[in-house]
Order: C-alpha cells, then structure tokens, then sequence
C-alpha cells in the first residue's frame, strides 16, 4: 500500500484558487450547512460520491479508521478538517461542468505527480481499470491535490472542444510557434482596450499548445460552470496552435483579429492569416454534383460511406417563377436530386445559386457555403467556407476528405 509522502498541495488553495476556475467559492462556505454540505450528502444517495473519492481525504488526514458508512465519513472530514470538507466540494462542483473523458486525459497527464505524493493507490482505483469506470470526481481530487494547475488546463481544454472558435487562422509552412515571452502581445492587448490583460495559463497538450488571457483586476468576480451563472464569467481569450491552424476563442471578431495581429508581429514571427481558397463557379458545381452522386448510390447501394448529404438550398430553380428550394432529410438527399432531375428539374444547373450544403460527417453537420467574396480593391472571387461545432482535429479530417473525395478545398469559417 501506498504511503502519503507530503502534505498535498491543493489542499493549501482556498478562495482565490477556486473563483479563479469558476467555481463560487464563497457561496459554498457563506450557504455550507445549508446548501453544499447536503448536496455531498445527495451525491452519497445517488451514488456519485463513493469510497475512492473520499478514502484520498483520509489517507492525507492519516486516518486508517475510515467509516463504513459514506454519510459519516463526510462527517468525520468536516469534524476534522472543515477546510477539506469544503476543498472536496468545490471540486466536485467543478467536476460537474467538465467531461469525464477530459478528466482521464489530464489525470493521466499527472500520474507522476500523483504517485509522487503517495497516492498510487487511490489513482488505481479511480482511473479505471479492468472492469471499473473512471471516477471523474476521484480523478478531479488527485489532480488538485497533486498538481492544482491541471484543472486551469482542463478548464480551457473543455473549453475549446465544447465551443466554436471566434477566428482561425492558418499559416502555409512551421509548426507551433517557440513561445517564451507574452509581454509584447499582452501591451498590445491592453493598449486597445480598457482592461489591462495578463496571462492566466499556458501549456501543451497532445501536440497542441493552449495559452489563455484574461482581463485583470477582476477581484470577486465568481464564475460558474453551466447554467447557473449568478456573476459575469471572465472574458477569457484562449489561443489554441495546432499544426498550422491557429484557432482563436473570444467574445468577439475584433479582440481574435488583434490577437491574431499580435501573434504575427509579436510571437510567431511566422503570418497566420485566413485562406483565400479561391473556387470556380465550375469546380462548386462539380462538387455538388459529384457528392449528391456518391450519397445517391450510397443509398441505393447501401455503401458504407464516411459522410451523408443531409441537405441542400439553391436560391433559384428552374421551377415556375424559379423559386429556392430546400431538401432536407437525415438519411440523405442524393436519390431526391437525381429523381428531380430526371423529371427535367436540375437543381444543380446553375452552381452560382447553390447556396448551401449540410454534410453529416463523425457525428457533426458541416455547413457548406458557396460565398462570394470582395476584395478592398472591389474585385470579387468565390469560396467554399463551412461552419461546425467540431474541433480542430475533425475539421482537418473533414477538409482532408473534401480534398481527397472531391478535389475541393474547403475552409472554416466562425458562424458567430
């Protein structure tokens, strides 16, 4: 068995700590009896709070009397250690809001650490093994305990992959950029705002590196994860490289826009800039030709395709007074264009009025948009842009498919 080395950390953290990854710390002590010290007791009922979650608490107290009943050891802890009793539920508070799945990958992330201060055992039986799931709220308390800075990178983690991004940006050649001073970039950020901005965190993750900042002087502000938001969360801006993409989470295009120019001039050196995937009113004709054909036989056929065709929009027909038209089903509208068309109605004849497709693909709709685009000098040119809740690593899946399918380069584009 395992033996406790040191004291763990987390267990030092109080209420900046917690406010600063949007759990209410001070609602929790100020409505403790209440409120919060009920809803453990709920969790005990309803099965969420087991043993392995609090047997951690019991061997950082060095306590090898652990009471049978999960209720009185919730008492017990808060009779000994009230500060820990209420560390536990903040952690389970938090936990509420984040993924089990990206609970598992950060806690992997901090096995050393974990194992370090003596708590092998109690990470064995949380991390699930065998026949067990993973424990996301036993997960959650290791790595507070053990390295408190794991649940910072969880938070912007579930972040990103939860959300559209505001911007992305994409650069022809590099990798992710070699960051060591933010200094240039955050003076350009406060400059133009009348916030000051610092870096809240930053570090790498599975090839990918994250950096959020936020708004300073943000004293007393406390966040919540989901729905119960009882004060205005943090303006969080999050900046996510990945291979040549560059995706950029914020409130709003012009905070992404001067980020984007910041990282170019101040941290890079390389020029992340959006695409012009320039595309002939033939080559969206083609593709929507070509990949109504592929979901038609997918149909007949029953082939095992990677995508559906789930809708199509065309401004204008050759119908009487050449109204638009909709099709929309989610088992396909290949054969639907195709009988159309044998009744002498080509809704694919004129590519300038194929507005819009909604391809199903790993799980997600994938908006395709024939926009026209115009240039500062006036001069207009076409693109294929799509919009998606998907994160960065589906979207590269999906434009690579597009490409290899059809012959057709695709870009992302925020819808918001």
């Amino acid at each position: 068995m395992s033996t406790l080395t040191i004291t763990p950390p987390g267990l030092a953290k109080g209420k900046e700590y917690w406010v600063d990854i949007e759990v209410p710390y001070s609602k929790i002590v100020k409505k403790w009896k209440r409120k919060y010290k009920p809803r453990l007791h709920q969790h005990v009922k309803n099965g969420r709070l087991q043993k392995r979650v609090l047997s951690i608490y019991f061997k950082s107290m060095g306590r090898t009397d652990f009471p049978h009943e999960r209720d009185d050891a919730i008492e017990v802890l808060e009779n000994e250690r009230k500060e820990w009793a209420i560390n536990l539920c903040c952690q389970f508070e938090f936990s509420s809001g984040i993924s089990t799945d990206t609970i598992r990958q950060f806690a992997e992330k901090g096995e050393e650490e974990i194992i370090n201060i003596g708590l092998e055992d109690e990470y064995n039986q949380n991390i699930g093994n065998g026949d067990s799931n993973p424990n996301k709220d036993g997960l959650t308390a290791l790595c507070q305990l053990a390295k408190p800075d794991l649940l910072r990178e969880m938070l912007i983690h579930s972040r990103v992959s939860s959300r559209y991004p505001k911007s992305v940006y994409k650069r022809d050649s590099g990798g992710v950029p070699s960051i060591n001073n933010w200094d240039d970039l955050i003076d350009t950020l406060s400059k133009n705002s009348v916030e000051n901005y610092a870096v809240w965190h930053q570090f790498e993750h599975e090839g990918s590196r994250y950096i959020a900042i936020e708004q300073e002087d943000r004293d007393g502000v406390e966040r919540q994860v989901g729905g119960n938001i009882e004060q205005e969360p943090a303006n969080l801006i999050i900046l996510h490289f990945e291979g040549p993409y560059l995706d950029i989470y914020t409130d709003n295009r012009s905070s992404a826009n001067l980020t984007q120019s910041g990282v170019n001039r101040d941290i890079s050196g390389e020029e992340y800039e959006e695409d012009r995937n320039t595309v002939t009113p033939s080559e969206v004709g083609d593709f929507a030709k070509n990949i109504s054909e592929k979901d038609k036989e997918r149909q007949e056929d029953d082939a095992n395709l990677d995508y559906v065709l789930t809708d199509l929009h065309v401004s204008r027909t050759t119908l009487a007074n050449n109204p638009e038209l909709k099709l929309s089903s989610a088992s396909g509208i290949g054969k639907s264009v195709e009988e159309l068309r044998n009744l002498g109605y080509d809704l694919l004849s004129d590519p300038k009025h194929i507005d819009r497709l909604k391809i199903k693909f790993n799980g997600y709709t994938f908006t395709v948009t024939n926009s026209k685009r115009r240039t500062g000098t006036g001069d207009t040119y076409r693109e294929l842009v799509y919009g998606c809740h998907a994160g960065s690593s589906i979207r590269k899946d999906f434009e690579n498919l597009m490409e290899k399918e059809f012959q057709i380069d695709i870009k992302y584009q925020s819808s918001s």
